[in-house]
């Protein structure tokens, strides 16, 4: 016996393939032309289904018979034949390899349940169904000759199917696990599968699309390698250029600092000369800045401990020429982007210098604490001393004082924060504020 049908069939798709089989199938190896009422169902089982589960596989409403199960168009029959069996007594019946006797409409049938399928999540079923009584009603003479024929036929057929569908099945199996493995993200695997039918030729098309592939992936790698030299390249041509930037404004800024130091030797006036030197001191602390940045590895970092004790020493040999006053500086090494460094470089040269300049007078033993602390985002500024601190409230000095002004608005509009002023045996000025989130 052979089950064959045209490649001509075959090629366009599984509806022609199918047909041409059911047609030998029903025709010359499960339909017995003496027996009218012999079923046969190939069924693809939900592999979701419960296997314990005690209620009827089969289901009139044709929504909920989709959720359990599928019948193939290989079937002599618009459902399967196996009246009330519970889903858990199909799937036992699918593992004794033996038919099974139960009642349909009352009449007592013999069904063979066999699993075509090795793969547990793609249960497929042969159900095929024979009428016991019409069996016995057969020339009784003849009962036991005509039985193994049967039995043997339906075997043979069996067989042919098993084999067609493990090795349908099989191929589908070995497209879907190289697709995982792919997804993975192996280039080079295959999956090998070849044939002349649908899913031989999906297996070609399938290790072209993967050559493409592996092929495009070196190609973008070469290029990403190019591309990613020339940015090199770029960046240190970059590097080279700011940094020659940032000496350039140090001099220029040194220069200016000169300038006004030359300019202050000739002006009487004592008002006009502290404006100078006021600004001559800020103007200082953006020339420290850029020139560690100059000094840095890094080009956005600033070492702000080095940075703000450099700016510290400069301001006490400018106002604490006896070397009276204690600085301590509570701070860890970080590195802080040259914005951040400028603004709280700017704070701090204010309030230590109006420390030096009006809160030790008739002190023997100044004293200066400096707290820095960040944590992501978010930092926390303490400037306090021993001083006398103010004689009116805060909000009145800072009306008339340019450096407070000065101080107010950094805190507000650069570090979005807020500023706390208390007296505790000294002026205490605490800042909470927030680096801005980088782009």
């Amino acid at each position: 016996m052979s089950i064959a049908c045209s490649s001509r069939e075959l090629n366009p798709g599984h509806m022609p393939f199918e047909m041409s089989l059911k047609k030998h199938i029903h025709t010359d190896l499960i339909i017995d032309s003496n027996l009218f009422t012999t079923k046969t169902a190939f069924v693809w089982i939900n592999p979701a289904l419960d296997k314990n589960d005690d209620s009827p596989l089969y289901e009139k409403d044709e929504a909920e018979r989709k959720n359990k199960y599928n019948i193939s168009m290989l079937s002599n029959t618009r459902d399967i034949p196996i009246g009330n069996l519970s889903v858990k007594e199909v799937f036992e019946a699918s593992k004794k390899k033996k038919p099974i006797v139960h009642k349909i409409e009352k009449k007592e049938v013999l069904t063979w349940i066999i699993n075509l399928s090795n793969n547990p999540k793609r249960p497929f079923f042969i159900i095929h169904t024979i009428d016991k009584k019409e069996i016995e009603n057969k020339n009784r003479a003849k009962v036991l000759f005509l039985l193994p024929e049967s039995l043997i036929a339906i075997g043979i057929s069996f067989i042919l199917l098993l084999l067609l569908f493990r090795r349908i099945l099989k191929n589908i199996n070995t497209l879907t696990k190289t697709a995982l493995l792919v997804n993975e993200g192996k280039k080079n695997i295959r999956s090998n599968v070849r044939g002349e039918d649908d899913i031989g030729i999906l297996g070609k098309s399938f290790d072209s699309m993967l050559d493409l592939l592996e092929k495009s992936i070196e190609t973008l790698d070469k290029k990403v390698q190019e591309k990613t030299k020339e940015i090199s390249k770029s960046l240190e041509e970059k590097e080279i250029l700011l940094k020659e930037i940032h000496h350039r404004v140090k001099n220029n800024l040194a220069l200016t600092i000169s300038f006004i130091e030359l300019q202050e030797d000739e002006i009487e006036d004592e008002k006009v000369r502290k404006v100078l030197i006021d600004i001559q001191e800020r103007i200082y602390t953006m020339e420290l800045l850029h020139r560690k940045l100059y000094e840095s590895t890094s080009l956005n970092k600033i070492p702000f401990k080095d940075y703000i004790t450099d700016l510290i020493n400069t301001i006490s040999r400018t106002y604490d020429t006896k070397n009276k006053a204690l600085v301590d500086i509570d701070m860890q090494n970080l590195e802080l982007d040259i914005q951040a460094a400028m603004s709280c470089g700017l704070i701090l040269n204010e309030l230590i210098t109006n420390a030096f300049k009006y809160a030790f007078k008739d002190n023997k033993n100044p004293k200066i604490l400096i707290k820095f602390s960040k944590n992501k985002n978010e930092l926390s500024i303490v400037v306090k001393d021993n001083g006398k601190g103010f004689s009116k409230s805060y909000e009145e000095v800072s009306k008339n004082s340019l450096g407070l002004k000065l101080v107010n608005t950094i805190v507000t509009h650069q570090l979005f924060g807020k500023l706390f002023y208390t007296y505790e045996n000294g002026a205490k000025f605490i800042i909470e504020g927030r680096l801005k989130d980088k782009e």
